[in-house]
């Protein structure tokens, strides 16, 4: 369905595909792109809808529209300062992956709208009204999981103003809670003094004393907010009722309205974060989790239940947790005498342990599980096939095999700084090839002679050698781009000092193109002319792992941040951006059809992302350690650990097929051929499986160090692969 925008229209409804109303005439689609299909909330400023963006496949988004329902001049004008200001905290914001992204604004038939990014999930207050108060364990993970996110907002000098459970809302892909609606959000005009005067905006119950009072807010404003949010999770008792029958003085008496004993560190924590007067109170959100690491090291009296402490177990045994401090995966021993100052004392561990301590998959599943929530339990079953068993590779169609032996034909040295990566141009005999972190170079392999370089080490990284820049000058949030002379290298296109440095590198068949994730952005370049194309994401960041899609339309990529980001190529602006791994991101592919991706990360698992929902659709559980190496092929999916196994699995189902064991070092690069996976690893060990029965074929020897690139060419016939001791070998079977 498409729904009308027009806020004087009375019949909105209309069907899926109209681009004009039926009812008004008013056009349906904003912008060319975005179309409303669901009315998900209104207000006193204006309406919220559910909405779809056609320019990404149909993915979900939400656009707010403005209407404010004001009358006088000064009111109206008041509400437009919000509105904007809005834009302008989310756009400011949205870099941090428990906020949502701004993907636009604009004004379209003398209305105002916003655009961001859909977050798929039930509020804290749906999750009360449909699984009654929460437990202590529970809450204590709302609190490490959102007081991080309010100290980002705080560092940023913004004060949120409205912090309650219909603002949090629990992401379905990952169970970390978002803070929505900085429609309110106020702006600190000085470090040194956070004291601001303003209207008086929010939501009575859940507002300090000095934001009701004197229109004032501090950090502190939004810390006792989270305190009325965990008092009404608490105790299922709203705020609202109790300030409006008792005003502040029922603040030192909120214990009353447990419904069940806590632990004396929570009381601790909630009186200081339910203090009246705002200097009474924490001041930052650092300080709130420097106190809960100081408590927990002075013994509790125990008033948690049974379930409690499973709850606890499960979630601090099996979920890193993001905090300002270094946080540790821990395992408690489970047992009748533990109490919940010995578990928070493993909480806050000053080392992260590597990751052959990590516990294994089965109870990391059931942590998943119990993250999430029992009431999603089943969707979470059924929309992430977690698999761990094998099935009969026979009850599939075969793919060929070989019997064939492989052998050496060729061999030549390439960068001095070894390969990092390696690509075959189809339907040639082209391979590229990157070296570790610069120079790209394009090689004959029937010769082994070198046809052309496409990036050198002097090539300036901040132009990517075109000795010219792009600058965003925004006017009202919109951005316009000007070229300038390239200030590191004064317009020449090279600087030593300033030379390309890059993390990743992956080949685009189409339109014959190599993308370098380096610092200062994503750089593209034209294999053909040697070109420089463009500048994908000026962004600094450390994209670690790069692909792209086989029909060249999209790249994904990772770096620090844990997320899969995805970019269209053809529009040069990014698309997505996926978060739920607990750990770095270490290797992707893509599906044939390009509508999904593949990430394989540090925390033992691999994810399957739907591109036209932008939503995940399955976790793939079964490796012992960081999952580092993806390749696909039709229907089969191989993924390489740091564990020495392979993993065979039907993508489309999410069935594991069969698991190859033979490497002695952590795998590092997969293919697929004619019937046959190739398999590298650190060592510059090469094996040959054959697919049907799993049998090793062959190891083949003559690279001295890591494996970083394998590819067949010649119909699957002819394998080439690339590793740190510089050289690219040719293999091809003999009879």
């Amino acid at each position: 369905m498409s729904y009308c925008l027009n806020p004087d229209c009375d019949r909105p409804q209309n069907i899926e595909k109209a681009t004009t109303c039926a009812n008004c005439g008013s056009p349906l689609v904003l912008r060319g792109r975005y179309r409303a299909v669901k009315v998900l909330g209104q207000g006193g400023f204006g309406k919220t809808f559910r909405a779809i963006d056609e320019d990404r496949l149909g993915a979900t988004c939400v656009i707010k529209q403005f209407l404010p329902q004001l009358t006088g001049t000064e009111a109206i004008n008041k509400a437009v300062e919000l509105f904007n200001q809005e834009a302008v905290r989310l756009y400011e914001l949205g870099e941090h992956s428990q906020i949502p992204t701004l993907m636009a604004y604009f004004t379209q038939d003398h209305r105002q709208y916003l655009v961001q990014e859909f977050i798929a999930g039930k509020t804290l207050l749906q999750e009360l009204e449909g699984g009654g108060p929460f437990a202590e364990a529970k809450i204590w993970k709302v609190l490490t999981d959102i007081l991080p996110v309010l100290q980002f907002v705080h560092e940023r000098h913004v004060i949120h103003r409205d912090v309650k459970p219909e603002n949090i809302i629990r992401r379905q892909s990952d169970g970390l809670p978002v803070l929505i609606d900085f429609g309110v959000a106020k702006l600190l005009q000085s470090v040194t003094s956070p004291q601001v005067g303003g209207t008086t905006i929010g939501s009575p119950g859940y507002m300090a004393m000095e934001l009701l009072t004197e229109g004032k807010v501090y950090p502190a404003s939004d810390l006792y907010g989270l305190g009325t949010t965990v008092f009404h999770l608490l105790t299922g008792t709203s705020p609202h009722r109790v300030f409006i029958k008792y005003g502040f003085s029922w603040l030192p008496q909120w214990q009353k309205f447990l419904r069940a004993p806590i632990s004396d560190t929570l009381i601790y924590v909630m009186n200081k974060l339910l203090k009246e007067e705002v200097g009474d109170r924490y001041s930052s959100a650092e300080e709130v989790l420097r106190d809960i690491d100081r408590l927990h090291r002075t013994p509790l009296p125990q008033s948690v239940g049974v379930s409690d402490e499973e709850f606890i177990e499960s979630f601090l045994q099996e979920v890193r947790v993001e905090a300002p401090v270094a946080v540790a995966e821990v395992a408690v021993a489970g047992g009748e005498d533990d109490n919940l100052d010995e578990i928070l004392a493993d909480f806050r561990s000053p080392e992260t342990p590597p990751l052959s301590t990590q516990l294994d998959d089965e109870k990391l599943l059931s942590s998943l599980l119990e993250d999430i929530g029992t009431q999603m339990r089943g969707e979470l079953v059924n929309n992430e096939s977690t698999v761990l068993e094998e099935v009969d590779l026979t009850t599939l169609p075969p793919l060929g095999g070989s019997t064939e032996t492989w052998q050496a034909v060729a061999a030549f040295e390439t960068h001095s700084t070894g390969i990092s990566y390696l690509a075959v141009v189809p339907d040639s005999d082209l391979v590229l090839t990157a070296g570790v972190r610069s120079t790209v170079k394009m090689w004959n392999t029937a010769t082994g002679s070198l046809v052309r370089s496409l990036v050198l080490p002097n090539t300036c990284g901040t132009c990517g050698g075109t000795g010219q820049v792009q600058r965003s000058v925004r006017v009202l949030l919109m951005d316009t781009l000007q070229k300038s002379t390239c200030p590191d290298c004064a317009g020449f296109g090279e600087s030593g000092p300033n030379g390309m440095r890059f993390r990743s590198a992956t080949y685009l068949p189409s339109p014959h193109t190599v993308a370098l994730g380096a610092p200062k952005g994503i750089h593209l370049y034209d294999c053909e002319s040697g070109r420089h194309r463009g500048l994908l994401e000026e962004e600094a960041g450390d994209r670690a792992v790069l692909v792209g899609d086989p029909s060249g339309r999209w790249l994904a990529g990772s770096g620090e941040h844990r997320m899969v980001r995805v970019w269209s190529v053809e529009r040069m602006k990014l698309g997505w951006q996926l978060a739920g791994h607990q750990g770095k991101i270490l290797g992707m592919v893509f599906t044939p059809d390009g509508q999904g991706v593949f990430s394989g990360s540090a925390d033992k698992t691999i994810k399957l992302w739907d591109l036209r929902k932008g939503k995940l659709v399955r976790t793939l559980v079964g490796h012992s350690k960081a999952v580092g190496a993806l390749t696909l092929s039709d229907d089969r999916l191989a993924s390489g650990s740091f564990d020495t196994g392979i993993k065979l699995w039907h993508w489309p189902t999410g069935r594991l097929l069969r698991t190859l064991v033979g490497h002695g070092s952590e795998v590092t690069a997969l293919a697929f051929g004619a019937g046959v996976l190739a398999s590298g690893d650190s060592q510059g060990k090469i094996y040959l499986w054959h697919l049907r029965t799993g049998q090793l074929l062959a190891g083949l020897e003559g690279h001295s160090d890591r494996i970083t690139g394998l590819a067949f060419g010649d119909g699957g016939r002819c394998l080439f692969s690339g590793s740190l001791d510089r050289f690219v070998r040719v293999w091809r079977p003999v009879a």
